[in-house]
């Protein structure tokens, strides 16, 4: 059975309520009495818990309000689906769903065309908007950092933003990232009536998932069909993306109209 997409969120909230309560992994599985290869089945998503499973993990870990039991019987309901979507009322889930696939990611592929994508912000920038996205701190300073393409449309580089201030720090900060990290600029006019902004998100034992943001909101996309239509759309993007030597120079210019300015 493969890891399906509802099943590894399950597992996401079934380790932080197993952490929250002091047990590692192993200690819980003696607790349980289970089979250490049982639970970790189950918290990885390729096996479907029963409801007295759960409800038992769920009393061994202190989680015993009938809300949060019925949140997970939620969870739990929708573990053997490929697509998920937490909805409006759990945003806070969407944001851990969005921090754990990032953190364990071994490549990501962004494209933006509005903002600059919340791995590439300055703090001051990420806090001028109007949506607050979290973002995993030093992953790009990783022993092993994931491999990373960011696709950013020219409006993110060149709208004036809520304060030239703020602008002109995020123009040099992304100067200085792309020395290092690869970032190319989409051309607004060659962008024109594209998708919204997405992510593809490569993770071991998962694999291909694609995050969608929404207002308020965020869809999360693992069936193949889905995967695969994202990923055709992302190779058309880079078709008509500058490379990423004509994009840095694009960003040294940007910085430095910024700084002349000031």
């Amino acid at each position: 059975m493969s890891t399906r997409l509802g099943g590894w969120v399950l597992g996401i909230e079934l380790r932080r309520v197993h952490r929250a309560a002091g047990f590692s992994q192993r200690g819980l599985a003696q607790e349980l009495g289970w089979d250490a290869s049982k639970l970790s089945r189950l918290l990885s998503g390729l096996r479907v818990v029963t409801e007295a499973e759960l409800l038992l993990v769920l009393w061994v870990c202190g989680v015993k309000t009938a809300r949060e039991r019925e949140r997970f019987r939620s969870l739990a309901a929708r573990a053997d689906q490929h697509r998920w979507w937490p909805g409006f009322e759990d945003s806070s889930l969407s944001f851990r769903v969005s921090g754990v696939l990032e953190d364990q990611a071994r490549a990501i592929l962004c494209y933006s065309p509005n903002v600059v994508p919340a791995l590439l912000r300055t703090a001051r920038y990420g806090q001028a908007l109007p949506v607050a996205e979290g973002a995993t701190p030093g992953l790009f300073n990783r022993f092993r950092p994931p491999q990373c393409v960011f696709l950013v449309g020219e409006r993110a580089l060149t709208h004036p933003g809520p304060m030239p201030s703020i602008m002109r720090g995020q123009a040099r900060h992304l100067a200085a990232l792309a020395q290092r990290v690869a970032i190319r600029v989409v051309p607004e006019a060659l962008a024109f009536g594209w998708e919204g902004p997405f992510r593809i998100l490569d993770v071991p034992d998962l694999g291909r998932t694609v995050q969608v943001d929404q207002p308020r909101s965020t869809l999360f996309l693992h069936d193949k069909e889905s995967v695969d239509a994202y990923a055709a759309l992302a190779r058309e993007l880079m078709g008509i993306a500058l490379s990423e030597e004509r994009s840095r120079g694009l960003l040294r210019e940007i910085a430095g109209d910024a700084l002349v300015r000031q």
